[in-house]
């Protein structure tokens, strides 16, 4: 009696009872990594060159396991490392495999034309820019490309996101 018990216990904490699975999506796992960079870029701020970014997302298989959405945050610091603004392309990419690669472009000074995604499935070649809105530190203006050209950094954060799980990545650059 005690054995049967103990594996009724088992299988009711772990998701499982009697035959049924569990209709917990915590067992949805994702992961997001660069593929290019070490995360530390140096960009010149009079370059007109887009910096060319990869990175990786792995998700989890399953039934329920599948279309995350890739978000995308810029903030932007002086020398001193003072807040400038900060904004946020939400479902900037989703991801439709368990394994996909993202080429992104990414125009810090370009407000308008900030991230380009360039290997969308199913579109040919690179998709128009997707714009930026960067707020100022509380939150009441949006802070244009004159103030962002006065920025010693900018911390690029791109998160993945499925059905409670999160993963994040950071590149930090250094305009020169």
């Amino acid at each position: 009696m005690r054995v049967f018990v103990v594996l009724f216990l088992i299988a009711m904490f772990s998701g499982t009872a009697l035959g049924q699975q569990s209709s917990d999506v915590s067992s949805c796992g994702v992961d997001v990594r660069w593929l290019n960079t070490n995360g530390s870029i140096n960009y010149v701020r009079s370059s007109e060159t887009p910096a060319q970014l990869s990175f990786l997302v792995h998700l989890s298989k399953g039934t329920n396991c599948s279309n995350a959405e890739v978000s995308v945050s810029a903030t932007y610091l002086t020398d001193s490392q003072d807040y400038v603004c900060s904004g946020t392309i939400r479902s900037a990419m989703s991801v439709t495999s368990n394994v996909q690669e993202f080429n992104i472009s990414i125009r810090p000074f370009m407000q308008l034309d900030f991230l380009r995604w360039r290997n969308q499935p199913g579109a040919r070649g690179e998709q128009p820019g997707q714009r930026l809105n960067c707020s100022n530190i509380d939150g009441t203006s949006d802070v244009g490309d004159a103030e962002r050209h006065k920025a010693g950094w900018m911390r690029l954060t791109i998160g993945a996101a499925h059905s409670g799980s999160l993963s994040i990545t950071e590149a930090i650059f250094r305009f020169q």
